[in-house]
């Protein structure tokens, strides 16, 4: 997650990088930095991929949005 600063207030992003690809398949954006925030970019990457995520590794930094109950539970489709 970064943070990035507006006029009006911090705005939180959360990406997903394919380093295979080197695309960037998910991403979401909040005014608040929570776990919720770095889950909501997962379904977004996993439908780019169309859902073929067998045997996908997904590393994450260190961090409180990644170790979260909400975070740790999956992708849900």
């Amino acid at each position: 997650m970064t943070e990035i600063p507006t006029v009006e207030s911090k705005l939180s992003l959360a990406i997903v990088l394919d380093l295979g690809s080197r695309r960037l398949p998910g991403f979401a954006m909040s005014e608040h930095h929570y776990s919720a925030v770095a889950k909501a970019a997962l379904p977004m990457a996993a439908a780019v991929r169309g859902f073929r995520i067998d045997g996908v590794v997904f590393h994450s930094d260190k961090g409180d949005e990644h170790v979260g109950e909400v975070f740790t539970k999956g992708v849900s489709r």
